[in-house]
């Protein structure tokens, strides 16, 4: 094998390991927020708010209740009959979109609703929406309206 094969190998090997740290770079922050979201859902609310920053919680409250603190030290408590999360495309329309930027940076954004119980499709109560922050894999609790 000459050098100037040696070199074209050399090259295809770093480019593919560039290609894989990049695709992993691009994917990092939505697989953070989806484990964050899954976790939720589940009830695991002990490991879900172990992916945060530590400027916001979710955690289990007395009487079945779900207590969620924001960034800006909002809190908000959840009835045990309002912990059903909902998350998706429909949620995510509200959310300004993924610029370029936040792909280089490594940030991402979502929303994640609970909602109540319901009467022939009519909700007995608002739903609650937990806009969601990662930023290098340090997720956050935004907002809680």
């Amino acid at each position: 094998m000459n050098p100037r094969s040696k070199n074209l190998i050399g090259l295809a090997i770093a480019l593919a390991i560039f290609a894989l740290a990049a695709q992993w770079w691009m994917h990092w922050p939505r697989q953070s927020l989806q484990r964050f979201i899954s976790l939720a859902r589940d009830g695991s609310y002990a490991e879900a708010s172990a992916l945060l920053d530590g400027s916001g919680s979710i955690e289990s409250a007395d009487g079945g209740g779900l207590r969620i603190l924001d960034t800006h030290g909002r809190e908000v408590l959840l009835p045990p009959n309002q912990q059903r999360f909902v998350a998706g495309e429909a949620v995510e329309k509200r959310l300004p979109p993924r610029q370029f930027a936040d792909r280089l940076f490594g940030r991402d954004r979502a929303a994640l609703t609970a909602l109540g119980p319901s009467t022939d499709g009519v909700a007995e109560v608002p739903p609650v929406t937990i806009y969601l922050s990662v930023e290098r894999g340090r997720l956050a609790i935004e907002s809680v309206e």
